[in-house]
């Protein structure tokens, strides 16, 4: 019989200890983008004199070309930059090629274009002689998949055909006219490049998933009503996790924050989880150490969780009260520890020193997965489950499209369940498994023959 021992410690704090944070010198005042390709110690940061404001309902873009100052490509983990590249341009996003580093993608944007141009050389130059994706609406985040062909996705603003996508580096730009969205983000999953989620607003404020590579959307189901989606960050420990930044709009269509939302099953439903009252414009995670985790919260503020996202503190000394902050990355850079770069809007750039973390457990309220076995599964699949809480857990199997398909409730703590699933019941195919009490989930992806 084969076990796979599955253990998350869903209780960690992080700890300020030192955490200040110090500008780095070099950028224009107000930051688009921060673009991390690899773990050298090198990262892109467009920024302008100008402004872009993206938590407008609309938004306005430079128009003059002045004080558009493109981007620079900071080393020595960011001691040292060298010239504006794509000067008198706005960029928005970029998108490093996974099989090939030296080939990149750009949004940008001149006077009333906006569009997407090329490097080849890992961002030294750029063909401006084709544009592509050129109009005046705005790809404003780039992602891609690579599941037997490469395929690139675009969120766009300023248009109803904000879901955009490519199978040619983007020299066809295709949309899809039956799905109606102006889209701030878009995002591929870790676990299975066929699902994608794409975050709306206007009059569909919703988080979007496909599950067939975006040939098909289903909306959310609760959890987001009249928010506006500013960002999302799909998890890289569980596929059913994922997080959104909100806001909501006025009549006035005047902004206000609403903080950090959770789903645990694929998008579907949603819960406020961390920095209520916040606009949340970016979140990130670590490369590598999926417990950390960032967030861009406006106002002088950044979000730090050392808990997988479940809990999230406030460490923003250094940054100034009255800067925006709208960009968030997390270095690789391990050796010497992992830093923050932090964008703002009116205030530059700035970057936290090493962070630092204090994993603690707490022992009445811990909920885990010991081992879940066979995997595949056919008709019975044995779970092992340990809980010091005294709450009793729930079980549910949730299909792809985030429907739950399968019902146990009142399971006795630190016990056996077994289920045995019929055929006709559920069908072969892959699920994600949910385990939960009164104020702790775990999902697990799993698949049956």
């Amino acid at each position: 019989m084969k076990k796979i021992v599955l253990i998350l410690l869903v209780t960690t704090t992080l700890m300020a200890h030192s955490q200040t944070w110090t500008k780095i010198e070099g950028t224009s005042a107000f930051i688009n983008a921060i673009h991390i390709p690899d773990n050298s110690g090198k990262f892109f940061v467009s920024s302008d004199i100008v402004p872009t404001d993206f938590q407008s309902d609309v938004v306005q873009f430079p128009y003059f070309g002045v004080g558009q100052n493109g981007y620079k490509i900071f080393t020595d983990k960011g001691n040292a930059y060298g010239d504006d590249i794509l000067k008198d341009y706005s960029v928005y996003a970029f998108l490093t090629y996974p099989s090939n580093p030296q080939k990149l993608l750009a949004s940008i944007r001149q006077f009333n274009d906006g569009g997407i141009v090329e490097s080849t050389d890992g961002g030294l130059t750029w063909d401006l002689n084709d544009i592509r994706c050129l109009g005046s609406s705005q790809v404003v985040d780039i992602t891609s998949t690579n599941n037997g062909e490469l395929k690139l996705f675009g969120a766009r603003i300023n248009s109803s055909k904000g879901y955009v996508y490519s199978t040619n580096d983007f020299i066809d730009c295709n949309t899809d006219d039956q799905f109606v969205i102006q889209a701030r983000a878009i995002k591929v999953s870790t676990f299975n490049s066929n699902l994608l989620f794409i975050g709306g607003n206007k009059s569909l404020n919703h988080v979007y998933r496909s599950f067939d590579n975006g040939n098909t959307w289903l909306s959310d189901e609760s959890g987001l009503e009249n928010l506006r989606v500013l960002c999302i960050m799909p998890s890289k420990w569980d596929a059913a996790v994922l997080y959104a930044g909100v806001d909501s709009l006025d009549y006035n269509k005047v902004s206000y924050g609403k903080g950090i939302y959770q789903s645990l099953d694929t998008g579907k439903t949603w819960k406020l989880v961390g920095a209520e009252g916040k606009r949340v414009f970016s979140i990130a995670q670590h490369p590598t150490n999926n417990k950390l985790m960032a967030a861009a919260c406006d106002s002088g503020s950044v979000f730090f969780s050392g808990s997988y996202g479940y809990g999230w503190e406030e460490y923003s000394s250094g940054i100034p009260e009255q800067a925006s902050v709208r960009i968030i990355s997390i270095t690789p850079w391990d050796n010497q520890g992992s830093i923050a770069l932090a964008g703002t809007f009116g205030m530059g750039l700035y970057k936290s020193n090493v962070i630092n973390t204090d994993i603690k457990e707490n022992p009445t309220n811990q909920l885990r997965i010991l081992s879940i076995s066979p995997l595949p599964f056919d008709n019975v699949i044995r779970i092992d489950i340990a809980s010091e809480s005294s709450n009793q857990i729930n079980c549910e199997l949730i299909d792809i499209y985030g429907k739950t398909i399968y019902t146990r409730n009142n399971i006795v703590p630190n016990g056996v369940l077994t289920l045995e699933i019929k055929n006709s019941e559920i069908q072969s195919g892959v699920y994600f498994l949910r385990i939960f009490n009164g104020s702790e989930s775990i999902s697990r992806k799993i698949i049956r023959y």
